[in-house]
């Protein structure tokens, strides 16, 4: 690097040839235009719309005075408002009546957020919603607790002390009601995580929390893993839930969990981690998507969960639902789980939805029944209706528009003579009697689909839709369909099919849909699923696309709609009037780093919903490279902190192997080039390692090296389910077909840190420009005795070190440390430009303590913060001087103009050794313990102290001959 600064000075000597220059920028090119089309493809070709309908309230604030120093240490940084809705409705009314409702902001949110669905709560209540229902006699007092928009996520102490307070809060608010044992807890984002992590606290009252609901809240993993803290709270909280639910006896037996995440368009949280499938068993919490829910059926962005109109609807709306009448308890988890999904996780499986508990009706009908299928008038039901015999046909298929209109199952059964209660549709004296149970309510809402329709969400009608077949009658073998009366159906429209469901399996490859993609005709009649089962990973996006022979549509009421889901994922998306256009098909199914049970199907499955009928579809699909990279940044971006350190470790290597046989220290450009030709080796090696981690034994082994170890966390798991598996190294991925992922993410940190090293040479050729050239003196240089200089040096690293035992953590010092580090090179390059070794190294120590920086800057970002709100005695971490003075000393000895020395074969093993060790670190857990990178860099500067003492001639050493 040096040489590439100063080769002027140096009279024409260079660090490395063109060549190697040139396979930098090659390099640094590629990994720039890659990042780019990434980062493109997921915020610029993202093809979610924004759908949120815009919401107003009036918002009134009363601070909770009851909670001060004497009932919580926290009460000065921390408050909770009492909310109350304006224009006339509750204002003035400041006494707690209601049922309490608990708001948790999340990283960096401010209490207000809780005010969208406290507001609609409070309107509905007051029956004052446009066109909704009237007065309801239940309300609710929302609490909106206000960290003062502190940063969660990236700070483990500041989230168990956001736990702690809020179960201080609680123990306050329920001592303002005579009958309330407990509170219902809303937590956006990292709010989530505070209130499942307040039920592990020594200060939880047992019991005073029994429901959460969780808004884009990241519950499997943390977003980012720059603090160890945060990784070990993770541990621990879902450790505590999940041994909790591994006994039947467990403490949290009386909970339940709901996640609620916004999709794609949330950029802060990928949708996978919002899963509880392996937190939660599915008989007391379930996680569900926006786009899923009905009459919101938009993806929404991680700020927008709070305010977005359809979905606080949905949210509040459920609310209402979990309540005993009468009271202000909730209802058994069973019942309180059943609301739940009511509101927010609909499904096409009428089996999973079919209420045991509903009783059964006597009907009377014709002996012939009457069987029509196609479009009809659903006023044509009232007083003949439809009948289809299930056993027959293998199931049926019923959509309409009808909201009165009952769908029945039916069994054959004898009737007691004289049944007054029984319903008689019978005209003639042949008549057939039934059993049957009215699964009218059990239809899944689908949103409108017309030639004119755009988005899901936009949709003004709804339609509901029974999709029935064996498995999922529950003994059931007839379908009848009728309406009540004329009145109320006549403008309705009903479709109706006695043909059960066409499926159809596509076994293509991933690597066939990207090349040839596949294509095929299906004649539907009603509702086709086609199962992809080549595709169920997360990184994955597909084009589909469905055409028809038939030509005008404009005078049609309905077209098709394509339907995507993944069953054990609970995800399902319409996209309406999908004919003739190209759909991309994203989906949440395998991801990395996500623990899955390898048993369960999780493969994308898409249905086509038309109407019965002999035309023809054909329907094509191709894997979407734009598609498939946009999911690649959102779940991978960590490794841009991570990888290019490997890099430089596996540089700073091969530094020391030529220093010691040719005693010159090449630039750090020179080793990148270096790095470079051995790409293909690397590849090669980083192949293999991706297909030997599909094996659980190599998984077994290589997690026996990894510190801290996660072997208590894999054990809560599989006490939690046994068949759940959990990939936590190197890419993430147990599936083969993506082997290539980890060489583009090598290669592109290669370029990353051609671009780091770039920054780093034009910052200190800048310097060289402007600050005239002012050799030291030999004595100043080589840091010989003791002057004015290396005093103020040697003060500084004391009040720095003072200041981290204290005050000051230890991350803001590495920050300090590498900012020191950095002017060093631009000054030895000023003061010493023959200075080649000595330069060079000062260099690759500089692009190390930057790349060790990155991952400290959140820490301090959070630290800095906190001195605004003068709390900086909560900052009760990251206070281990040990942890940074190994980096200050090694900063300081460079500014004494120390060369390392050369080593003797021992320490360049041990060395090796450590490099290595750090370089396969970086690679295999960095991204999910990137916190460690810091002690990687910590350890390795107090190896090279150790070596700088071992040669008791450093001090003395100066020279400007050729290998310095």
């Amino acid at each position: 690097m040096a040489a590439d600064i100063t080769q002027e000075r140096s009279k024409g000597r260079r660090a490395f040839p063109a060549l190697s220059k040139r396979w930098n920028v090659i390099l640094l090119v590629f990994s720039a235009l890659f990042v780019g089309i990434q980062y493109w493809s997921y915020a610029m070709y993202n093809p979610e719309p924004k759908g949120c309908e815009m919401v107003w309230m009036y918002p009134n604030y009363a601070s909770l005075s009851g909670l001060n120093p004497s009932r919580s240490r926290l009460a000065e940084k921390y408050s909770v408002h009492f909310y109350r809705e304006g224009n006339g409705l509750d204002e003035n009314n400041l006494e707690p009546s209601g049922v309490p409702v608990l708001f948790i902001p999340g990283n960096a949110g401010s209490y207000k957020q809780g005010r969208s669905i406290a507001s609609y709560c409070a309107r509905r209540s007051h029956g004052v919603l446009e066109n909704e229902m009237g007065p309801d006699s239940l309300h609710f007092d929302f609490y909106l607790v206000d960290f003062h928009e502190d940063l969660t996520a990236f700070h483990g102490r500041t989230l168990l002390d956001q736990a702690e307070y809020v179960n201080d809060a609680i123990k306050a608010i329920l001592s303002l009601y005579n009958d309330a044992t407990s509170v219902i807890v809303i937590g956006h984002s990292m709010g989530g995580i505070v209130a499942r992590t307040l039920v592990t606290l020594p200060n939880y009252n047992s019991e005073s929390v029994n429901t959460i609901i969780t808004l884009s809240s990241p519950h499997v993993l943390p977003p980012l893993t720059f603090d160890r803290d945060i990784n070990t709270v993770y541990d621990r909280v879902n450790s505590y839930w999940r041994t909790s639910f591994a006994s039947p006896s467990g403490p949290l037996q009386d909970m339940v969990l709901v996640s609620v995440t916004g999709g794609g368009l949330d950029t802060l949280v990928p949708a996978d981690y919002t899963s509880v499938s392996s937190i939660v068993p599915d008989t007391q919490g379930f996680s569900t998507f926006s786009l899923s829910i009905p009459n919101v059926w938009t993806s929404i962005d991680h700020q927008a969960m709070v305010w977005c109109g359809q979905c606080r609807k949905a949210v509040a709306n459920s609310l209402f639902d979990l309540i005993r009448p009468g009271s202000k308890m909730v209802l058994p988890v069973k019942d309180r789980l059943k609301a739940l999904k009511h509101h927010l996780q609909p499904s096409l499986d009428l089996g999973s939805t079919l209420d045991e508990d509903s009783g059964e009706v006597s009907i009377i009908v014709d002996e012939v029944a009457s069987v029509q299928t196609g479009s009809i008038k659903a006023s044509s039901v009232h007083s003949s209706p439809l009948i289809y015999d299930m056993k027959k046909t293998g199931g049926a298929f019923v959509r309409t528009t009808c909201t009165n209109c009952n769908v029945r199952l039916c069994r054959v059964a004898d009737i007691d003579a004289g049944n007054d209660s029984a319903l008689d549709y019978s005209t003639t004296d042949s008549t057939l009697s039934m059993r049957c149970r009215d699964v009218s309510k059990e239809g899944t809402i689908v949103p409108e689909s017309t030639p004119q329709s755009v988005y899901a969400h936009e949709s003004k009608t709804n339609s509901y839709l029974w999709a029935i077949d064996n498995d999922s009658a529950h003994g059931y073998d007839k379908l009848l369909i009728s309406s009540p009366d004329r009145e109320h159906v006549e403008n309705a429209l009903l479709v109706a099919n006695d043909s059960p469901i066409q499926k159809f399996k596509v076994d293509d490859s991933l690597l066939s849909l990207l090349v040839f993609g596949t294509h095929f005709k299906v004649k539907t009649s009603g509702l086709v699923d086609v199962s992809l089962s080549s595709a169920t990973s997360s990184l994955a996006s597909f084009t589909v696309r469905v055409t028809s022979t038939k030509d005008d549509r404009k005078e049609e009421w309905f077209s098709p709609i394509l339907r995507q889901y993944a069953s054990h994922y609970q995800e399902s998306r319409y996209h309406v009037n999908a004919l003739d256009r190209s759909t991309i098909v994203s989906f949440h199914g395998r991801s990395p780093y996500v623990p899955y049970d390898p048993q369960e199907e999780s493969n994308l499955h898409l249905q086509l919903l038309t109407e019965p009928s002999d035309e023809v579809f054909d329907i094509s699909i191709s894997l979407n490279v734009l598609g498939t990279l946009g999911n690649l940044a959102m779940r991978y971006r960590v490794l841009a902190a991570t990888l290019p350190l490997a890099v430089s470790l596996i540089v700073f290597m091969l530094q020391l192997i030529d220093y010691r046989k040719t005693g010159e220290f090449y630039s750090f450009g020179r080793g990148l080039a270096a790095v470079s030709r051995m790409l293909p080796k690397i590849c090669v090696f980083l192949s293999l390692l991706h297909f030997a981690l599909s094996y659980q034994p190599i998984l077994d082994l290589l997690r026996r090296f990894q510190f801290p170890s996660e072997a208590s966390n894999i054990a809560a798991l599989h006490s939690f389910d046994p068949d759940l598996v959990q990939n936590d190294i190197y890419m993430g991925l147990s599936d083969w077909r993506f082997f290539f992922l980890g060489p583009v993410f090598a290669t592109t940190a290669v370029g990353m840190c051609a671009g780091v090293h770039f920054v780093v040479e034009l910052f200190v050729g800048i310097i060289v420009k402007l600050v005239p050239s002012r050799p030291m003196a030999r004595t100043q240089a080589n840091g010989s005795g003791v002057g004015y200089g290396s005093s103020i040096r040697l003060i500084t690293v004391a009040i720095l070190c003072i200041l981290v035992s204290i005050v000051v953590p230890y991350q803001f010092a590495m920050v300090v440390g590498a900012v020191l580090q950095l002017v060093r090179t631009a000054v030895v390059a000023v003061k010493s430009p023959l200075r080649h070794n000595f330069y060079n190294f000062n260099g690759t120590i500089c692009i190390l303590l930057i790349l060790g920086a990155i991952v400290n800057a959140p820490i301090t970002v959070v630290w800095i913060r906190n001195l605004n709100f003068h709390s900086t005695i909560w900052f009760s971490s990251h206070h281990n001087l040990l942890a940074v003075l190994p980096i200050l000393l090694l900063v300081e000895n460079l500014y004494a103009g120390n060369m390392l020395p050369v080593m003797n074969s021992l320490q360049i093993r041990a060395t090796m050794a450590l490099l290595i060790y750090g370089a396969m670190y970086c690679l295999l857990y960095g991204l999910w313990h990137t916190f460690m990178l810091h002690h990687i860099v910590n350890v390795l500067a107090g190896w090279l102290l150790i070596v700088y003492l071992d040669d008791p001639g450093t001090r003395s050493r100066f020279t400007t001959s050729k290998k310095d």
